[in-house]
């Protein structure tokens, strides 16, 4: 998946949880109440499966999730597994 794709899938992800709707790359998804806590936790279970990764305990940080920019930089360093 390229660059665009995989933001845009993000966004789709980010909106499935959401009741806001057409949000931006950067539009910040937890201190602005987007999504709430048992949210994330879906995305992050729905961006293991879509993306091939395992996301760490240590690595739940808002900086990692502040928006879909910031989770798809994130999501770039952690090596797929087969």
């Amino acid at each position: 998946m390229d660059d665009v794709r995989s933001i845009k899938r993000i966004l789709d992800l980010i909106e499935k949880y959401s009741e806001v709707k057409n949000i931006s790359e950067n539009t910040e998804i937890i201190t602005s109440n987007i999504i709430d806590s048992f949210a994330i936790i879906q995305l992050i279970f729905d961006l293991e499966n879509i993306f091939q990764i395992k996301i760490e305990a240590q690595e739940l940080n808002i900086e990692n999730f502040k928006n879909a920019r910031t989770i798809y930089e994130f999501i770039k360093k952690i090596p797929k597994y087969d």
